[in-house]
């Protein structure tokens, strides 16, 4: 009986031992990718054989044997070698008090991430987190598929993947989007169709990541309002004119340009030197050295898997005599504007006359009095000229008419010239100068 509860008593407590003997230093590691990391797993009894793995691959085995002390890589398994660089490295510790396995992971990956194992009689598991930047796998659209029919909606999704979870931001076209899930309401194939949607993600590691979606709106081709054609074009004979048009649609357009006859009926454009060019939504009829024939209609036909349109241009001759009647116009308009001018100038000269110097009456005054005849001619009862020196008659002294008679170093007395003749002025020297002229010598 006695044996029987010594047998009961050492399998319970090989039992409760066998429980204790394997451990990891922790339950949970944190590192971020590219870093050195060690994943310890320690055994407290000796053991025949232990690993330590991942996912189900043995990545540092370890048999029982002598005490040992040593870090290589013939215990790590021939799958988690990369190249000729060691990824991952064993250290194995053996003593009496039991032995320690250690994996030496040189740099992290996030594909290590996950549950790690350590295996004797028992298992134990450790949870790795590795923390990395964000990665943007793929954008989608709801409806599915890049090319969305004009005036639906559109719902865009972005699929990241980090550790952490990463912040996502969109911008449609250029414009933050504040959504995780955007929707972009009642597309439309207006500036060529295409909305490019960009989604960005970023997490507390590092830099963020962005991707590009480019939304393709079908529709048929049709004018775009920000540019409509100038379908009427004048010019004259030998010059050269450009037709263009510019539309909206997706996929792009086949074009074609004809000649549009008088009876409604089309021809095609088979002159060499009528070239016509095409980009996308644009295209262009260039006609040089225009001739008479080249006046009137043509027409322009855009086509794409989901329609057809067409657009009609007219070239006119310009009116050459209207040209001329302009030129007279602008001839009759110069005269009348330097009539004017003239008028102006002759009112302003009229004025300026009306308080200036009168020259005429200046250079009469500096005649010099004649002089006195004597007492014996004039007894005499005939008129005749006087022949003889007569004496002078005294007059104030007049200063001379003339600018270097001026004396700057006095003050004006007036702001014409006559206000330069103090003593006497222009009118009453010519009446003296008169009457002496016409005396009788007696």
């Amino acid at each position: 009986m006695w044996m029987s509860k010594w047998i009961i008593l050492l399998s319970v407590f090989l039992a409760i031992s066998a429980q204790k003997i394997i451990h990891f230093n922790s339950s949970l590691e944190n590192t971020t990718e590219g870093e050195e990391l060690h994943i310890t797993c320690s055994f407290d009894n000796s053991t025949s054989s232990m690993y330590i793995g991942r996912n189900g691959s043995r990545i540092c085995t370890f048999t029982h044997g002598p005490p040992q002390e040593k870090c290589d890589t013939t215990h790590v398994g021939r799958r988690m070698l990369y190249g000729n660089r060691k990824y991952y490295e064993c250290c194995i510790k053996t003593t009496d008090l039991g032995t320690s396995l250690t994996v030496i992971i040189n740099k992290t990956r996030k594909e290590d991430n996950g549950i790690w194992v350590c295996s004797a009689n028992q298992i134990r598991e450790l949870q790795l987190v590795v923390k990395y930047l964000p990665s943007i796998k793929n954008i989608t659209t709801k409806p599915n598929g890049e090319n969305i029919t004009d005036g639906s909606s559109v719902q865009l999704s972005c699929s990241v993947d980090s550790v952490p979870e990463s912040n996502i931001t969109w911008s449609v076209n250029g414009k933050v989007v504040d959504n995780q899930r955007p929707v972009i309401e009642n597309v439309t194939c207006q500036d060529g169709g295409r909305y490019v949607a960009k989604c960005i993600a970023q997490n507390i590691v590092g830099n963020s990541a962005m991707k590009e979606h480019i939304v393709n709106v079908y529709c048929p081709p049709r004018a775009n309002p920000k540019e409509m054609p100038k379908t009427q074009m004048i010019a004259s004979l030998e010059d050269s004119v450009t037709l263009t048009a510019t539309l909206m649609a997706y996929p792009a357009p086949n074009f074609t340009w004809k000649y549009l006859l008088e009876d409604k009926t089309e021809k095609i454009i088979s002159d060499h030197r009528i070239t016509t060019e095409s980009d996308k939504l644009t295209s262009s009829l260039h006609i040089p050295d225009i001739q008479e024939y080249d006046y009137g209609y043509y027409i322009m036909y855009a086509t794409n898997v989901l329609d057809s349109t067409s657009f009609k241009f007219i070239l006119k001759k310009a009116d050459d005599n209207k040209l001329g009647t302009g030129i007279g116009i602008g001839f009759i308009v110069g005269l009348l504007v330097m009539g004017v001018i003239v008028v102006i100038v002759f009112l302003i000269w009229k004025k300026r006359g009306e308080t200036g110097v009168n020259f005429k009456e200046m250079f009469q005054i500096q005649k010099k009095p004649p002089r006195r005849a004597s007492s014996a001619d004039t007894s005499s009862t005939t008129r005749k000229p006087s022949t003889t020196q007569t004496a002078a008659v005294k007059f104030d002294k007049i200063p001379d008419a003339t600018y270097e008679g001026l004396d700057s170093t006095q003050p004006r007395v007036d702001q014409t010239y006559e206000g330069l003749l103090p003593n006497i002025s222009l009118k009453q020297a010519y009446e003296e100068q008169e009457i002496y002229e016409n005396q009788v010598v007696t």
